[in-house]
């Protein structure tokens, strides 16, 4: 029954329902990725999932998780579900080829809510450019990314949340990926109040990244204002990359960024809205 319950907040004759979102790429590193234990003994899936439960995060939705951090931070988790595919699937290849193994990752959305379905989508993962298609092969950093879709019941309100993470440095790609989250926001904001999180790989400043948020404004949906720098120093990135989107009806209640030391290259970006 408890995880059905959701916060409120009197204000005059009237309750709000309150919600608390977060996004965080959670870095696959080989400490992660055979589990998060530390060498001094400390377990970062611990970490991850002691600070979901004490933020009383409603949905989280994370980056770069791989199978065995999944697992181990579930373990730890109370009340707690994972949500989402992986980029390479369930199969034998990805469960015993060592290369694939390490880059299966899943945007999982982390919740405690009532969950309804599940979808894991591929995003397009073939530049529309030639001098593009020539980088990733180069730099090897041909990588499928996928994003996932997740139905959460929350007082009456049926939420499509979504998360993702998106390419890197490969702008032309980068410009399909964001016209395919344009289009599955469009279809899913018919029947549903829609939320979008993730490592987008992109500033503000960015010209087709600044085009998708034209777009999503028409849309009426508004992105939570956050200028602090969210990813490694050793970027060149100046603000933010890492986003949350949310309905531009809903009221941003609180926002911020906390860091996560040693657990990840990034900061948790969050807030707390009311529907």
């Amino acid at each position: 029954m408890f995880s059905f319950m959701i916060k409120y907040k009197y204000v005059g004759s009237d309750y709000m329902s309150i919600i608390k979102i977060g996004t965080i790429n959670l870095k696959n590193d080989e400490i992660n990725r055979n589990g998060g234990l530390r060498s001094d003994g400390v377990s970062n899936a611990r970490i991850i999932a002691d600070h979901i439960m004490n933020e009383k995060f409603d949905i989280l939705g994370t980056q770069e998780m791989t199978r065995k951090f999944s697992k181990v931070i579930k373990d730890y988790l109370k009340d707690y579900n994972l949500y989402g595919g992986y980029r390479y699937g369930n199969n034998i290849f990805s469960r015993h080829i060592r290369l694939i193994k390490m880059y299966n990752e899943n945007n999982n959305i982390i919740t405690n809510k009532k969950v309804l379905k599940q979808k894991t989508k591929v995003l397009p993962f073939i530049p529309s450019k030639l001098i593009d298609l020539k980088y990733i092969l180069k730099h090897k950093i041909f990588m499928i990314r996928i994003l996932t879709i997740v139905f959460i019941k929350i007082d009456g309100y049926i939420i499509c949340s979504m998360n993702t993470h998106l390419s890197y440095k490969v702008p032309s790609l980068q410009k399909r990926q964001l016209k395919y989250l344009l289009k599955k926001i469009e279809k899913y904001q018919k029947k549903y109040e829609v939320i979008l999180t993730g490592d987008f790989n992109m500033e503000v400043g960015n010209r087709y990244f600044d085009e998708f948020n034209q777009k999503l404004e028409i849309l009426k949906m508004k992105k939570i204002d956050i200028i602090d720098k969210t990813n490694s120093n050793k970027f060149k990135t100046k603000t933010a990359i890492d986003h949350i989107y949310i309905p531009s009806k809903w009221k941003v209640i609180d926002k911020g960024i906390k860091k996560m030391d040693e657990v990840t290259d990034h900061l948790e970006v969050y807030a707390k809205v009311s529907l």
